[in-house]
C-alpha cells in the first residue's frame, strides 16, 4: 500500500493518544529508531490537556523502513536514567513492523535491559502484511512479551490499489489506547474510557445512527468523535437526540482536528442544550443520547464514531477483560488447556449482574477471496454467584463472565479480542452488601454465612455476599484486550467436554416445601453448542457429592443451547437435614464435563404438621419448565440404632393406643352379649308367671317339625309339664285341660 499514507496514519495515531488519551499528571517520552535511535521528546510531565508537549509529539515526517530494536531500547534506557524521578516500573509501547528475525544476541540483550529496569513492553505490529490464505508469519517477539509480561496488538495493512483505508488509522489508535489502558488501573481517576465504538461502511449516502449513555463515573469532558478518511465524507448533519425526543443540532459546537482526521464535539459544551435523565434508583443525573451522522464515505472507506470520556473518580463502573493464557500462544488442539475469557463488571466494589457482555473475535487479515473474515460474536454468561471462574484456582470477589474458545473458522493466525458491555436494556442489577446487623433466626432456620466485600473468604467459588439488589444505571463500555495467537487448528475428533456447571442454585419454598434447582446450560464443547444429557446425584455428605457418589436423579431436563437457564422443581420430604446436590453434563461423544459447584439443600420443618422422619434416602420427584417426573432408587437399610428418641416414642404410643382400642372393643362386645342373654331369660320367666293356669294356648304352626327346631319343642314341653304339675297340686283338671 501507500508508504507515505502509512507513515501519516502513524503520526496521527500518536498525536491522538498523547493529546487526548494519556491522562494528566503522566510522564511521557517519545523515541524513534531506524538504524540509529533519536529522542523526539524527553520524558516530560504532562500537567493538563493544555500542555505544549501534547502538541509537538510525533515521529519524523520522513518515512523510514529500517529498524534496530536494540538501539531504540538502549536510547530509552538512557532517557530513563536521566529522569530524576526514577525509571523502575515503566511501560514501553513498541511500534514496529515485526518483519524479519531479530538475532538471538540482540534479543538476549533487550530482555536483560527490560528486566533490569523492570520494564513492561507492549508490542504494536504496524503495518502487518499477510499473504492470502497463508499462515501467519512469526514476528520473533514472543519471548520478549513473555519475559516482560506484555501484550500484542496488530494492525493489518489494508487498502484498495494504492489507497490505504482509514480503518488502519483507527485500528492503530485503538491499539495505542488499549496499550495505555493496560498499564493504568481501571478505576484510576482521569483514565480514558471508550464508551462506544462503531464503524459505518460507506458507499451509500445515509444517516448512521447509534445510542450511548454516560454514567455517573465519567467526567463532564466526554467527547463525541467522528473519524474520516476525507473531510468531504462527513456531511453537515451531525445530530444528538435526548430521550425526550429533542434534537440538538451540533453544527455550532463541533470542532475539527485535521491532524487526527477527526470531527468532535465536547459534550460539556453542548450540555446546556441537552435533557438529563433522572434515574430514580440512583437519584443521579446521566446523559442518555442518540446520535446520527450523515455518511458520505466512499464504498471502500468507512466512518468511525467513538465516544470517549475520562473517569472523574475511583468509584463507579469498572470493566476488566483478560484471558487464562495471558500473552502465550494458544494451542487449540489441546483440550486439557482451554482458553477462558473473563470479564469483570463492578459498580465500585459491588458486583453488577445480568449485564449484557458480548466478546468479539476478529481474525486479522483477509481470506482467500480477499475479504475480511467474519467476526465471531459470543455472549458471555453470568452464572450469578460471582460466576464462571475456576472454583479451585481463580480468586475473585465479583461477577465474572466466562467463555471458552470454540472451533475457529479461520486458519491458525491472530485474533483480536474485544468486548462490549452494557446495562442489558435495564435488566442489569447491582448487588448490595449484607447488612451489618444480623437478626436472630429461629433454630430450625438455615442460612449460609456471608463475608464482607473484598474479604479473603470471598473467592475461589464462594457465593456472592449479597442479599438485595438495585437496578443499575444505564452504561456502555468497549474494551480491547489484544491479539490471541492461535498456533494450531482444532482437531476434527471431538475430545472437548462440556464446561462445568458453576451456578447451580437451590431455592426453597417454605409454604409448599418445594425445591427449585436452576443452572446455566453448558455447551457441547465447553460453552459452545448443546450438551447431550445431564447427570445428577444427591448425597448426605459433601465429600460424596464431590466424588459424584450417592443416589442418581433421573428424568432430568433435556439440555438446551449454551447459556440458557434451566429450572427444575422437586419435592423434598426431608426436613432439618443438610443434603448436597451436584450436576454435570455429557456430550454426544461421551466426554464428561467437570464437576462444578455443589449446592446445599436444607428444608425447614413444617410448623403445623408433624412428619415421621427416618434415615432413609429421600425420594425426589421433579417437575418444571423442561422436566419429566423423576425418582431415586430404593433407600438403604435402616437399623434400630439409627431411630431417634422421638421416633421411638411415637411408634410405642401408636401401638399402645391401638391395643387400648382393641381391649375396649372386646369388653364392650362381651358386656353387650351377656346383657342380651339375661334380658331374654327374664322375659321367658315373666310369660310363665303371668299365665292363670286355666288354659294353655299353643299355635299349631309352632309345633311343626319343619319350621321349629329341637330347642323349641323342649322349651314348650317343659312349660306344659310345669303347668300340669301346678294343676295337680291344686284343683282337678277340666275336660278341656285333660
Amino acid at each position: 500500500m501507500n508508504l507515505q499514507r502509512r507513515w501519516e496514519f502513524l503520526r496521527k495515531a500518536m498525536r491522538r493518544v498523547v493529546v487526548y488519551d494519556v491522562r494528566d499528571h503522566s510522564h511521557v517520552g517519545v523515541i524513534t529508531f531506524n538504524t540509529v535511535a533519536h529522542t523526539v521528546a524527553p520524558i516530560t510531565y504532562i500537567e493538563s490537556e493544555d500542555s505544549d508537549f501534547r502538541q509537538r509529539v510525533g515521529p519524523s515526517a520522513v518515512p523510514e523502513s529500517q529498524k534496530c530494536l536494540l538501539c531504540g531500547l538502549q536510547e530509552a534506557e538512557r532517557l530513563l536514567s536521566a529522569d530524576p524521578k526514577g525509571s523502575d516500573g515503566v511501560t514501553i509501547i513498541l511500534i514496529t513492523t515485526g518483519s524479519g528475525q531479530i538475532p538471538q544476541r540482540q534479543m538476549d540483550e533487550i530482555i536483560r535491559i527490560a528486566q533490569h529496569r523492570n520494564m513492561k513492553i507492549e508490542v504494536v505490529l504496524y503495518p502487518l502484511s499477510e499473504r492470502r490464505g497463508a499462515a501467519a508469519t512469526s514476528h520473533g517477539l514472543e519471548t520478549l512479551m513473555e519475559a516482560t509480561r506484555g501484550s500484542l496488538f496488530t494492525v493489518m495493512d489494508e487498502g484498495v490499489g494504492n489507497d490505504s483505508k482509514v480503518k488502519m488509522m483507527v485500528a492503530l489508535m485503538d491499539a495505542l489506547l488499549a496499550a495505555v489502558q493496560q498499564n493504568t488501573p481501571p478505576s484510576a481517576s482521569g483514565t480514558t474510557v471508550l464508551v462506544h465504538n462503531a464503524a459505518y461502511p460507506g458507499g451509500i449516502s445515509s444517516m448512521s445512527a447509534g445510542t450511548f449513555a454516560l454514567d455517573d463515573s465519567l467526567g463532564p469532558n466526554a467527547r463525541f468523535s467522528v473519524y474520516y478518511y476525507d473531510l468531504n465524507h462527513v456531511g453537515n448533519a451531525i445530530q444528538l437526540t435526548a430521550p425526550s425526543g429533542q434534537t440538538i443540532a451540533a453544527v455550532n459546537v463541533q470542532e475539527e482536528d485535521g491532524d487526527v482526521n477527526m470531527i468532535f464535539i465536547n459534550l460539556e459544551k453542548a450540555e446546556v442544550s441537552l435533557i438529563l435523565c433522572l434515574i430514580k434508583a440512583e437519584v443521579s443525573l446521566l446523559l442518555c443520547l442518540r446520535q446520527s451522522v450523515e455518511n458520505r464515505a466512499d464504498s471502500h472507506q468507512e466512518l468511525y464514531v467513538q465516544i470517549t470520556a475520562k473517569r472523574n473518580s475511583s468509584s463507579g463502573l469498572v470493566v476488566r477483560l483478560w484471558t487464562s493464557t495471558g500473552s502465550r500462544p494458544i494451542n487449540s488442539s489441546d483440550p486439557s488447556s482451554p482458553v477462558v475469557v473473563y470479564v469483570e463488571v463492578k459498580g465500585g466494589v459491588a458486583p453488577i449482574m445480568d449485564a449484557k457482555v458480548v466478546a468479539r473475535l476478529q481474525r486479522r487479515g483477509t481470506n482467500d477471496t480477499g475479504t475480511n473474515y467474519e467476526p465471531l460474536n459470543l455472549h458471555l454468561w453470568d452464572n450469578g454467584i460471582g460466576g464462571g471462574r475456576d472454583i479451585l484456582t481463580l480468586p475473585a470477589s465479583s461477577v465474572w463472565q466466562t467463555w471458552t474458545l470454540p472451533p475457529l473458522s479461520g486458519k491458525p493466525g491472530r485474533y483480536l479480542l474485544s468486548a462490549d458491555v452494557d446495562y442489558n436494556s435495564g435488566l442489569a442489577v447491582v448487588a448490595k452488601s449484607p447488612p451489618s446487623r444480623h437478626h436472630k433466626l429461629k433454630s430450625h432456620y438455615y442460612q449460609q454465612g456471608h463475608d464482607s466485600w473484598g474479604s479473603e473468604q470471598s473467592c475461589c467459588g464462594s457465593s456472592l455476599p449479597h442479599v438485595h439488589t438495585r437496578c443499575a444505571s444505564p452504561f456502555f463500555r468497549h474494551v480491547t484486550l489484544g491479539v490471541l495467537e492461535v498456533m494450531s487448528p482444532v482437531p476434527f475428533m471431538d475430545v472437548t467436554p462440556p464446561s462445568r456447571i458453576l451456578d447451580l442454585r437451590v431455592e426453597v419454598n417454605d409454604t409448599i416445601h418445594q425445591i427449585t434447582l436452576s443452572w446455566t446450560a453448558p455447551g457441547d464443547d465447553w460453552d459452545v453448542g448443546k450438551a447431550y444429557k445431564y447427570e445428577a446425584v444427591v448425597a448426605p455428605l459433601w465429600k460424596e457429592a464431590r466424588a459424584f457418589q450417592g443416589n442418581r436423579l433421573t428424568g432430568l431436563p433435556q439440555p438446551l443451547s449454551a447459556g440458557t437457564l434451566h429450572t427444575t422443581n422437586l419435592h423434598f420430604p426431608r426436613y432439618e437435614e443438610l443434603w448436597y446436590i451436584s450436576v454435570r453434563a455429557i456430550d454426544e461423544a461421551g466426554n464428561v464435563g467437570g464437576l462444578g459447584n455443589i449446592a446445599a439443600l436444607w428444608v425447614p420443618r413444617p410448623p403445623t404438621t408433624y412428619e415421621i422422619t427416618t434415615r432413609t434416602q429421600p425420594a425426589l420427584t421433579t417437575s418444571g419448565n423442561y422436566t419429566m417426573p423423576s425418582e431415586l432408587g430404593s433407600g438403604r437399610p435402616v437399623g434400630f440404632s439409627e431411630l431417634q428418641l422421638e421416633d421411638v416414642a411415637v411408634i410405642l404410643g401408636s401401638l399402645g393406643g391401638f391395643l387400648l382400642v382393641v381391649a375396649a372393643l372386646v369388653a364392650y362386645c362381651y358386656c353387650h352379649t351377656s346383657r342380651r342373654k339375661k334380658q331374654q331369660h327374664e322375659k321367658d320367666v315373666e310369660k310363665v308367671a303371668a299365665s292363670d293356669g286355666s288354659s294353655v294356648m299353643v299355635k299349631s304352626g309352632s309345633l311343626g317339625g319343619e319350621d321349629g327346631g329341637g330347642g323349641s319343642h323342649e322349651s314348650l314341653d317343659s312349660i306344659v309339664k310345669e303347668a300340669l304339675e301346678s294343676v295337680r297340686n291344686g284343683r282337678p283338671l277340666s275336660p278341656v285341660q285333660s
